[in-house]
């Protein structure tokens, strides 16, 4: 999982922050909409999934990415 400390997601909008060029929020911040639509391109081609996913009251923004394979606890 990746922990980002942005402004959040609007609710509903988890997909939407992938697509290109997209902004979400009507408050106006740097970047030009293409980082994160790079994003499943590059975890699909490794056969991992990704999805973003929203924190309460809008503190940032959780991405997992699941590669398929099942997680060990280390002992």
């Amino acid at each position: 999982m990746v922990r980002d400390n942005g402004i959040g997601l609007p609710e509903g909008e988890e997909e939407g922050i992938f697509e290109p060029f997209v902004r979400l929020h009507a408050v106006q911040t740097s970047g030009s909409g293409i980082g994160l639509a790079l994003v499943p391109s590059i975890v699909e081609g490794h056969g991992w999934t990704i999805r973003a996913q929203r924190r309460a009251g809008n503190a940032g923004t959780d991405f997992v990415i699941s590669t398929g394979k099942a997680e060990t606890s280390a002992d």
